[in-house]
C-alpha cells in the first residue's frame, strides 16, 4: 500500500494544487490524503484535503480548505477526479462554499457514496449525498439533507 500511495502522491498533489486560485489563496503545507479501499481491494477512493489561507493574510480567520475526491486502481494508476469543493472567505462571500465529505463503498463495491455540503447564510449545512456507479462514474441516485 505504501508504494501505491507514493505513486499516487505526485499526480494527486499536482491536480489538487491546480485547484488553488493563486491570485487569492496561499497553500499551508502539503495535502492530506485519506484512502478508502474497495471491498475487493482493486480500487481506492482518495479524499485529499488542502489547507489554504487568504493571500498575504495567514491569520487563523482566513484559514480554509479545498477538498478533492479521486478514484484509482489499486496499482495507483487510472486516477480520476470525482468532485472537489472550496470553503474559503471568498466562497462564503460569493455564496458558493462547498466541501466534499468522506466517501464510503457499498458492501459489494459496485457503487460508492459521498457527500457534498454547502454552508447556507443562516448557518445551516445544505448537503447532497450522491451514489455513484463505479464502472462509469455516473451518479445513479442523489438525495439532499439540511443540518444545523
Amino acid at each position: 500500500m505504501g508504494l501505491v500511495a507514493e505513486g499516487l502522491q505526485p499526480a494527486r498533489d499536482n491536480d489538487t494544487l491546480e485547484l488553488v486560485n493563486n491570485s487569492r489563496l496561499e497553500v499551508d503545507g502539503d495535502p492530506a490524503m485519506y484512502i478508502h479501499w474497495s471491498p475487493d481491494g482493486t480500487r481506492a477512493l482518495v479524499l485529499t484535503r488542502l489547507t489554504v489561507h487568504a493571500k498575504n493574510k495567514p491569520e487563523a480567520t482566513t484559514r480554509s480548505e479545498i477538498r478533492a475526491l479521486y478514484i484509482m486502481n489499486a496499482d495507483g494508476f487510472d486516477i480520476k477526479r470525482i468532485a472537489w469543493g472550496e470553503c474559503t472567505p471568498y466562497t462564503r462571500k460569493m455564496g458558493n462554499d462547498k466541501l466534499i465529505g468522506l466517501p464510503s463503498w457499498s458492501p459489494d463495491g459496485d457503487v460508492f457514496t459521498y457527500t457534498s455540503e454547502e454552508l447556507a447564510k443562516n448557518g445551516n449545512i445544505l448537503g447532497e449525498f450522491l451514489i455513484v456507479d463505479v464502472d462509469n462514474l455516473n451518479t445513479i441516485e442523489k438525495g439532499s439533507f439540511i443540518s444545523n
